[in-house]
């Protein structure tokens, strides 16, 4: 877990203490083991469309009944219904990183970035969106959303025009290329956060991707002042230290794809 991110929601959240926290794309349930006991209290909802990592979401809740995480097998979107969800895979030592990476949005670069990568499976899962599923739940209000949906982001956020206005901080992955297809990248994300009143806090995106806090402008400015001048300073360092990785990610990634292509090219001189 990203302990920038811990330190500052410590301090975001120290006078109230989040009542409620979504995590989107849970996976193996982890992260939401991870805010609850970060958040003693909290009511801790986890979305997981895969079978297999739902039932792994359960055996985490069972084997930490000190965190309330009820988990719930479905995807959320931008609508309601069924859709297919590409399943991930890997073999060989990559193969419990295999089952992360399945999205609603068909695969693009990702196979390339991550040549590991498999994708062999398509199901049908049920889809939701966020304002719904609040509204049946009775859930006035969000304080945190921790969403790794490998692209399928501004779906879910779309899916929830009325409960947006009543989050206080979102992390969530952001990708600079189309590791999925039609997914919006870096540039078109923070267009709609900011439209959406957040505050951009924390980011770690290279040339490819990473991930992002952002933080409800509201929300922002009810902390201290020194808090505030302390986010600023942090984004700024933040930026050129960014800057500085993704430049060199770059350069490091152009290189690997010449000594690719020396290596095709010498392996098809020799066949011939």
């Amino acid at each position: 877990m990203s302990s920038a991110r811990d330190h500052l929601l410590q301090k975001l959240f120290v006078r109230r203490k989040p009542e409620v926290v979504m995590d989107i794309g849970a996976c193996n349930g982890y992260a939401g083991v991870h805010y609850g006991h970060m958040f003693p209290g909290a009511v801790v909802h986890a979305f997981e469309p895969v079978p297999t990592n739902h039932a792994l979401v359960l055996a985490n809740a069972t084997k930490h009944p000190e965190v309330d995480l009820r988990a719930h097998c479905l995807a959320l979107s931008d609508r309601a219904g069924r859709a297919v969800l590409h399943l991930s895979s890997a073999e060989g030592s990559r193969r419990s990183d295999g089952h992360r990476s399945s999205s609603l949005l068909e695969p693009g670069l990702t196979t390339k970035v991550h040549p590991w990568l498999e994708f062999k499976q398509r199901i049908e899962v049920t889809t939701d969106t966020l304002d719904a599923f609040c509204a049946r739940e009775r859930i006035a209000a969000i304080d945190l959303i921790h969403m790794d949906v490998q692209g399928a982001e501004l779906m879910v956020l779309r899916g929830a025009p009325v409960m947006l206005k009543k989050v206080k901080a979102i992390w969530m992955e952001v990708e600079r290329v189309q590791l999925y297809k039609g997914q919006p990248v870096k540039r078109e994300v923070e267009a709609f956060m900011r439209a959406n009143g957040f505050v951009l806090t924390i980011s770690s995106v290279d040339h490819i991707a990473g991930d992002q806090l952002w933080v409800s402008r509201t929300f922002l400015e009810e902390q201290p002042h020194s808090l505030q001048w302390q986010v600023t300073l942090g984004r700024w360092w933040g930026a050129v230290r960014m800057s500085a990785i993704t430049a060199l990610g770059a350069l490091r990634y152009r290189v690997q794809l010449r000594t690719r292509l020396r290596t095709m090219l010498k392996a098809l001189r020799l066949s011939a």
